[in-house]
């Protein structure tokens, strides 16, 4: 097939969201019925939503996506770090649409061609692309809230300063005028904070008579930057991993010691003692009231299959990610 027509597949589906079509939609659709009915004084031409699994930001993804119902737009542009691979700008998909459960995303070619011709430090390119989550989970939110539109997924291989700005600088030109969305994948905090924040630097901006800055920002929100990280829990990493091999919560935490339902109860012993403060015996308990001695086999075990098994290291990588 070639480049420009191929389809970037679903790559964390099953992990950071539902992988069956049929959850996938019902869940997604449950989470934005949730948010009770907003106005919006003029058209929404930008958000920004975190890139977190659903099970432990798709609330706050809802509180932004709900607010799209019922709009419509050409083309929308989603930007995202970079997680997995480290290269200097940004890139932007090569191939012809982004899948998800739900469907192929078209991706708009002609935009992607005017943005690497305005802008140098953006290319054509995959990668950045291939296991990245932070686009994708932004993808079944947009399908369920919008009618059908085409995409522009754009992965910054850094974060520098400058790289952003020219970024922004560039899609604010070749947006002017257009039916377009931009989504900002990065911030995982309340959408109603993100709100708040928004108007208090308004508000500091017109009190000083000063433009709007990142120096600017940066005096306004000097209070609010720096707030602790969420607090992970063993429940919500029991349910990940139990999403993720199609088994029941209570089945992690069973006395049945078949592989089927021991290995992913060793991965999960394994992110807790990694992402919590928990101690061996209090996970130990968390689980059915395991002792703590195997909780320490379920981490040697997970430990020397991550060092062998390069494919298995990924994935556990991905899960833990699915908490930053």
């Amino acid at each position: 097939m070639p480049e420009s027509h191929a389809v970037r597949k679903a790559a964390v589906a099953g992990m950071f969201y539902p992988g069956d079509p049929a959850v996938l939609k019902r869940d997604v659709d449950g989470l934005l019925d949730a948010v009770p009915p907003q106005r919006s004084g003029r058209p929404i031409v930008a958000l920004v939503a975190p890139h977190a699994g659903y099970v432990y930001s798709g609330g706050t993804a809802a509180r932004a996506y709900a607010r799209l119902r019922g709009a419509s737009y050409e083309t929308v542009v989603v930007v995202s770090p970079s997680h997995r691979e480290y290269f200097e700008g940004a890139s932007v998909y090569p191939g012809g649409a982004y899948a998800t459960p739900l469907g192929p995303i078209p991706i708009d070619a002609g935009l992607r061609d005017a943005l690497v011709q305005s802008c140098p430090l953006v290319s054509v390119s995959a990668h950045g692309h291939r296991s990245e989550h932070a686009v994708e989970v932004q993808l079944p939110f947009l399908q369920r809230a919008l009618g059908p539109f085409r995409l522009l997924p754009i992965v910054i291989g850094n974060q520098r300063r400058s790289v952003c700005f020219e970024l922004g600088e560039c899609l604010g030109k070749l947006l002017k005028g257009r039916s377009a969305l931009l989504v900002a994948s990065k911030i995982k905090s309340n959408v109603r904070e993100l709100e708040g924040a928004l108007n208090r630097v308004c508000a500091f901006a017109s009190m000083h008579r000063r433009p709007v800055s990142l120096e600017l920002v940066k005096e306004a929100l000097k209070d609010v930057l720096h707030v602790e990280p969420p607090v992970i829990t063993v429940e919500s990493i029991q349910k990940v991993v139990a999403d993720y091999h199609n088994l029941k919560v209570s089945e992690l935490k069973s006395k049945n010691n078949a592989q089927e339902f021991a290995f992913p109860r060793q991965i999960a012993m394994y992110l807790c003692k990694s992402l919590t403060d928990k101690s061996l015996p209090e996970i130990g308990r968390r689980f059915g009231g395991k002792h703590h001695s195997t909780v320490i086999h379920a981490i040697r075990k997970i430990e020397d299959k991550r060092s062998r098994e390069q494919e298995f290291d990924r994935l556990i990588t991905t899960f833990t990610e699915m908490f930053q």
